[in-house]
């Protein structure tokens, strides 16, 4: 009898320690806003491979690139209680076009996971933006179908939602 109080003592013990060593630390919540002004940023789609931000910044006179960040809104887009930035970014590449493109910076414990682009257009005027609902909501000045490259009139609401690790657009919405 004193040998089996012995022995369920001993699991008592063993699962005691067993808990306490296998609990995680919480993680910390990084500064996505931080982060999203010195991330890295595909721009396959203008030729160029990654760029890396410093200050929300990125020059390559030898590449004709111009890169600057224009607008950040932070709210959950994964559904992780955890705080991911939407951000937008202004392009010029030598020409007359700035080209504005939408990311997703996602706050993953220690790190932060770029995801996007999602191209807004040529010379498209953000006027505001807002995570909510896991999505991202975007009011932008848009072409109307007559107007000049230089002066855009039409007012569109835009919604982008992260699906499978990609920025989906929801139909255009007017104001």
């Amino acid at each position: 009898m004193r040998m089996l109080r012995m022995v369920a003592l001993l699991c008592l013990i063993a699962a005691c320690s067993t808990r306490t060593t296998t609990s995680e630390a919480p993680t910390k919540e990084i500064d996505i806003v931080a982060a999203a002004r010195e991330a890295g940023y595909s721009m396959e789609h203008l030729g160029v491979g990654t760029i890396q931000l410093s200050a929300g910044t990125y020059h390559d006179s030898a590449a004709g690139l111009d890169v600057r960040m224009i607008a950040t809104a932070t709210g959950d887009l994964d559904g992780d209680d955890r705080d991911d930035a939407a951000v937008v970014l202004a392009s010029t590449t030598g020409g007359t076009g700035t080209f504005i493109d939408l990311y997703a910076l996602l706050d993953k414990k220690d790190r932060a996971l770029t995801r996007g682009p999602a191209s807004l257009g040529d010379r498209v005027k953000v006027d505001s933006i807002r995570v909510s609902n896991r999505a991202i909501h975007l009011h932008l000045l848009t072409h109307a179908p007559d107007d000049p490259l230089c002066c855009p009139t039409q007012h569109v609401v835009e919604t982008f939602v992260l699906h499978a690790d990609t920025l989906m657009r929801r139909p255009a919405e007017q104001p």
